[in-house]
């Protein structure tokens, strides 16, 4: 049972350096979780906010007790707030940044000398609300910070179920399928793994633009979990685990980081490229031409793929066509005359190119 909220002094309140909306940043102490947020959280939109209107206390900070000081407490939801309330009351926290903060009123000033904060037993008391709020509410995280909350809920020790059973009741959480989960927390395992590696930093991954998606995506293909050594077998709760990768095959996720997310990453079309690059990957050939070019049209095509990937197109270019003329009748009575003109035209269209391919073909192709 959570409690009605309580004013707690200022001073009294803390930033949560284990807080999941910093990703992987993990703050070594609470200077430095305020750093971040400085740096990454855009709080210069509340410190206007709150210099204008005052701190909006219809929604209260969570927190915790925490453990080593009496009377102070770890925020666990609503560190942002928190942050630009301790600035705009100590500039000083600034330390060396250039910022112009707003000035205060006196009568804001006092406002937010205290904040209303909920105090809850523990951590897990409050994962369900800050699942709703944060996974698919209205203030919604990015994906990796997402993953690391998720996977922290698998993990909790306290909780002696079945993994089964747990990501059971994730999928009810987090409102994502279990195969979804999976490849969410093994490519945050996998991430974990590639700071720990120094890979990210070698590649120079930017962190705050990082498009997570990218790398669980690529998990939901066999040829793309074998080339970094993962089972080609479906992903269970069994496979979110420190370090997937093993050793024999750094050099490959090494690889597949670059060509997802360092400087010269081959995806521009997000839609049409990962694909691609989960074919590339499902051929040696292809690997290396990858590799040795770093360009993803050349690979495809030294692979073969462009070949076969034109060759399905006219496959399916055709059953369009077949369905196209099947209904043909039953459709075109209910059209006017603007309607049959206009799709006249873009049939005489098609016909077009399609004789075209069929001359670049020459004789007897017909």
């Amino acid at each position: 049972m959570i409690e009605p909220a309580k004013e707690i002094d200022l001073d009294c309140l803390h930033l949560d350096v284990r807080n999941p909306r910093f990703g992987l940043l993990k703050a070594q102490d609470e200077g430095e979780a305020l750093a971040i947020l400085i740096d990454a959280a855009n709080i210069k939109e509340l410190w206007a906010s709150i210099a204008a209107r005052g701190f909006e206390r219809f929604e209260p900070l969570i927190a915790i007790a925490d453990e080593e000081t009496p009377g102070h407490y770890i925020v666990i939801e609503g560190n942002r707030r928190l942050a630009a309330c301790k600035t705009l009351s100590d500039p000083d926290s600034l330390g060396a940044r250039r910022i112009k903060l707003p000035v205060l009123r006196e009568e804001v000033r006092r406002q937010i000398s205290t904040l209303p904060v909920v105090v809850v037993a523990n951590r897990e008391e409050a994962e369900a609300y800050i699942g709703f709020k944060h996974v698919n509410g209205p203030q919604t995280w990015d994906s990796l910070a997402k993953a690391r909350f998720g996977v922290h809920m698998l993990e909790n020790v306290d909780d002696h179920r079945p993994l089964r059973e747990r990501m059971l009741e994730l999928t009810q959480k987090l409102g994502d399928s279990r195969g979804m989960l999976l490849r969410v927390f093994v490519a945050f395992k996998i991430y974990e793994q590639a700071i720990l590696e120094g890979i990210v930093e070698s590649i120079s991954i930017n962190n705050q633009k990082l498009e997570f998606s990218h790398l669980y995506t690529m998990l939901n293909n066999p040829p793309s979990r074998e080339f970094i050594g993962l089972p080609i077998t479906a992903l269970s709760e069994e496979s979110v685990v420190d370090n997937p990768v093993p050793m024999t095959h750094l050099d490959n996720l090494r690889d597949l980081f670059g060509w997802l997310f360092g400087p010269t990453s081959v995806i521009k079309r997000q839609g049409s490229d990962r694909p691609r690059l989960q074919k590339v990957m499902a051929s040696r050939e292809g690997i290396e031409a990858l590799r040795s070019s770093n360009d993803l049209d050349y690979a495809f095509a030294t692979a073969g793929l462009a070949r076969d990937d034109w060759t399905e197109q006219t496959h399916r270019c055709a059953a369009i066509a077949k369905n196209i003329d099947a209904d043909a009748l039953e459709v075109l009575e209910g059209m006017d005359e603007e309607e049959v003109s206009q799709t006249r035209a873009t049939l005489a269209r098609a016909k077009l190119y399609l004789d075209s391919v069929l001359a670049k073909m020459g004789p007897g192709s017909g």
